[in-house]
């Protein structure tokens, strides 16, 4: 009979357009649900006030301490990260949001295809994206194709934080993604 005990795993998170790590909490808490052990390992933010929030919130020991990389998420070093078994993120909405000009994949601030090579290189077994309700009609559909060609069973939806107990009506689209193996 075996009588080792198992060490419990923890999914380690790479947080990109961390933001102030709203989406963080939120993925901690529903792994956490069913049984996971939720672990952030690295914070991507290129904006000083987020970044401040975020730093003040692992002070506080509110979030995971772990780096935070400020700056361009297109130079983060992949190959020095740990395994990664969640990649998560509200990248930005400028491209696809109806206050903007919606300029899609021609708006420098387009940073899908970069998001899409960090989840090709570090190949992890779930991601978790957040966006602007515009990106429903401009580029949700690629973000899922995409998604799906690198292995992932997708599922996608509309949300209002008002429906989480939060003082606005705000809808954003969640996209999920779910290794196949």
């Amino acid at each position: 009979m075996n009588h080792h005990r198992e060490d419990k795993h923890v999914d380690q998170i790479l947080s990109v357009c961390s933001g102030i790590g709203g989406l963080d909490l939120g993925l901690h808490d529903g792994l956490r649900s069913v049984g996971r052990s939720p672990r952030t390992v690295c914070y991507v933010e290129r904006e000083a006030f987020p970044c401040s929030v975020l730093g003040k919130a692992i002070e506080e020991r509110r979030m995971d301490e772990a780096p935070v990389w400020l700056g361009d998420l297109r130079d983060l070093p992949i190959d020095q990260l740990p395994e990664i078994d969640w990649v998560t993120g509200g990248y930005p909405c400028q491209p696809f949001s109806v206050a903007g000009s919606r300029r899609g994949a021609d708006d420098p601030r387009h940073l899908w295809p970069f998001i899409r090579n960090i989840v090709e290189r570090t190949r992890p077994s779930g991601v978790l994206f957040e966006n602007v309700s515009g990106h429903v009609s401009m580029g949700l559909f690629e973000v899922l194709q995409d998604l799906e060609a690198l292995g992932f069973e997708t599922a996608w939806g509309l949300f209002q934080a008002s429906e989480v107990g939060a003082p606005q009506r705000r809808e954003r689209v969640f996209i999920l993604g779910l290794a196949d193996s």
